[in-house]
């Protein structure tokens, strides 16, 4: 998938990869000095189990946020927070961040002056923070997955071997940057065993997720409200899944296709095709499927389903057709 002017490769084995035109790296972020939480003996504001993230700042300009510290329980009692300077001779102060008591959201708590101050007693309630800016800035590295597709300036990292029906999203104009908190899981009680096999962002507002049960949808910004995040993920009544997010392709309003009883008919809205594991093609109008492949419908069935990842399709502007092409 392409952001702005780099390509990100997946495979779901391999570290994902990034291309920039001229250099192929590992995705990857340089994150700020990890903190350690420690214990206070000191009554306090605290209680409950927190995780700190500390950002690096360079003439006010922030940095990756560091890899989260280690869980740090407390009860009425305030936490030593100590860290390694940055090694960039460049920062001139750091920003730290932490949840609340219950929560997985990390809001501003405070700014420390100048890059050899590696120290701070927290002792801010949690009612305080909640008021404080949200971390946008996490810098931790996108899980091994499979695919990943950009939707509303974020990139959407999906599917590992350990959560196949997971899709992780990125920080704001931030692809690599992806907290491990934020996902989705794109599953039911009707689809247990199902896997992801691809995404498709900015369809009509919407992040369409395919599973090879069913077709999923996610509306909203990604902004946290509270501790909640304004993601609606809703399962379509679609009635099965694709094989492949590369047999998906943008259908136009207007577009003309025959129906099972052989009559030609016209797309009234931006509609999606794609083939499914039924071996036939449907069209997606964002709720509804729609089985458009009758008249090669024997054809269609032949299909490999072993070897149904391979299938693609591909749109000929000449002819102004979709061409499908199936093992």
């Amino acid at each position: 998938a392409q952001f702005a002017d780099k390509l990100y490769l997946t495979n779901g084995v391999m570290v994902p990869r990034v291309y920039d035109g001229t250099t192929m790296a590992a995705v990857g972020l340089t994150q700020s000095p990890t903190m350690t939480a420690a214990a206070s003996a000191t009554s306090g504001n605290l209680k409950g189990n927190y995780l700190y993230k500390l950002v690096s700042t360079i003439a006010g300009i922030r940095q990756n946020g560091s890899a989260a510290s280690t869980n740090l329980i407390r009860v009425d009692n305030q936490a030593s927070l100590s860290w390694t300077a940055d090694t960039n001779a460049s920062v001139d102060g750091y920003e730290i961040y932490r949840t609340t008591g219950t929560g997985t959201t990390y809001y501003y708590l405070t700014t420390i002056s100048g890059r050899l101050t590696v120290a701070y007693t927290d002792n801010i309630s949690d009612t305080t923070l909640q008021e404080q800016r949200l971390l946008e800035e996490h810098g931790d590295t996108p899980p091994t997955c499979y695919f990943v597709e950009p939707h509303k300036q974020r990139m959407w990292w999906l599917r590992t071997d350990t959560n196949p029906t997971r899709g992780f999203w990125s920080d704001a104009g931030l692809p690599e940057s992806v907290y491990a908190s934020n996902y989705l899981d794109f599953s039911d009680s009707e689809t247990v065993g199902d896997i992801i096999t691809g995404g498709l962002g900015n369809y009509e507002g919407l992040f369409v997720v395919f599973t090879e049960k069913a077709v999923w949808t996610v509306s909203g910004t990604g902004d946290v409200i509270g501790d909640i995040v304004d993601w609606t993920k809703t399962r379509t009544n679609a009635t099965t899944g694709s094989v492949s997010a590369r047999t998906a392709v943008r259908i136009p309003a207007g577009s003309k296709f025959t129906d099972q009883l052989g009559q030609s008919q016209t797309t009234s809205v931006s509609s999606i095709a794609y083939f499914t594991p039924l071996g036939d093609i449907r069209l997606f109008d964002g709720e509804n499927d729609l089985i458009v492949s009758h008249p090669v419908r024997t054809t269609a069935a032949t299909f490999n389903y072993a070897q149904r990842a391979k299938i693609h399709a591909t749109i000929d502007p000449i002819n102004d057709q979709v061409i499908w092409f199936l093992p």
